[in-house]
């Protein structure tokens, strides 16, 4: 905003690359910079895409674990409810074929103006219109993309899903130490609460 406040843009990575920005007096010459231009990981995976990919596995794994009586609603990340969200992440990347992310609520309104959650479209899958399954757009093998994109949609569901208060970590360390039994879950919030 800033710099279109001021009639100015951030320069593209080609830009940068042939140092057009380069002694115009911010000493900003040997710092990373943001650019305009999408970029994609010299790496795979990359840190991020290897946080989202444990969360979404996490997820899955507790939802798998949970009483399917007292809670019937499969995983919200599910775009198929009958296949897990993606497989396992271990050697490989993650390919997201089977995640949607839901970032808030769908409310609707009754006659009197209260609000309730609307159970026929529980959820808003604030992504799907901007999430590209072209091949162009893929990285590292991701499936879906551009790459920034998806790093948004990952953290605003998690964001979402967490809150503030539970971190990814606490999610992935609890779904292996349930190791996939509603039993256990119970024993872990027991020992939480000292109940």
């Amino acid at each position: 905003m800033y710099c279109e406040d001021s009639g100015g843009r951030l320069c593209t990575k080609e830009e940068l690359e042939h140092e057009c920005a380069s002694f115009m007096g911010c000493s900003f010459d040997s710092s990373a910079v943001w650019s305009s231009s999408e970029s994609r990981p010299m790496a795979c995976p990359a840190t991020s895409f290897e946080t989202c990919g444990n969360f979404i596995t996490a997820l899955d794994h507790l939802y798998e674990a949970r009483n399917k009586t007292i809670f019937p609603d499969a995983n919200p990340m599910r775009k198929n409810k009958s296949q897990v969200a993606m497989e396992d992440f271990g050697e490989g990347n993650p390919h997201f074929d089977n995640v949607v992310f839901p970032t808030k609520y769908v409310w609707k309104l009754d006659e009197r103006g209260v609000a309730s959650i609307d159970n026929s479209t529980t959820y808003r899958y604030g992504y799907d219109s901007v999430l590209s399954s072209n091949p162009e757009d893929h990285f590292c093998d991701a499936g879906l993309g551009p790459p920034s994109v998806l790093t948004g949609a990952c953290d605003a569901t998690m964001s979402f899903l967490l809150g503030n208060t539970v971190s990814t970590g606490l999610v992935w360390s609890t779904s292996k130490a349930v190791n996939g039994k509603w039993e256990n879950i119970t024993y872990i919030i027991c020992s939480l609460l000292d109940c």
